[in-house]
C-alpha cells in the first residue's frame, strides 16, 4: 500500500466532501427573516458529494488544508508498517456515533447512519 503526502508534508486523511442538511430551527424573526436555530443539524447523506477543482478531487492533509491529485507525493509503506496501522475505519466509527443518536435525536439522521452502516457491511 501507499501512502500520500501534501507538498508540505503532511498526512492526506480524506476528501472534501460537499453536503446538505437541515438546521432546526424554532422561530423566524418577523422583521428580518432570519432563522432562530434551535440547535442541531439532520444531515442528508445521500446528497454527499465529493468536491472537485477544475474536475480533479480535493483531498484534505491532517492540517486541513486542500490539494488536488496532482500536486500530492506517493510514499511506500511497507507491510510491517501497514498492519500496525489497521484500525477500524473513522467513518464507520462516525456513522455508528450518529446511528446511535450522539449527534441528536432526529430519526431520519440516525436512519439514514444506520442505512449507510448496512451498505457498508455488505
Amino acid at each position: 500500500m501507499a501512502n500520500y503526502l501534501s507538498p508540505t508534508g503532511s498526512p492526506i486523511t480524506g476528501t472534501l466532501e460537499r453536503l446538505t442538511g437541515r438546521a432546526h430551527i424554532s422561530d423566524i424573526d418577523p422583521d428580518t427573516g432570519e432563522p432562530e436555530y434551535a440547535g442541531g443539524t439532520e444531515i442528508f447523506w445521500n446528497d454527499i458529494q465529493t468536491a472537485k477543482r477544475n474536475g480533479k478531487i480535493v483531498f484534505l492533509d491532517e492540517e486541513g488544508d486542500e490539494w488536488t491529485f496532482d500536486q500530492l507525493t506517493r510514499e511506500d509503506v511497507d507491510e510491517e508498517e501497514e498492519d500496525a496501522c489497521d484500525g477500524p475505519d473513522p467513518r464507520t466509527a462516525e456513522l455508528q456515533e450518529i446511528a446511535d443518536g450522539a449527534f441528536g435525536d432526529g430519526p431520519m439522521a440516525r436512519g439514514a447512519a444506520r442505512d449507510m452502516l448496512k451498505r457498508e457491511q455488505r
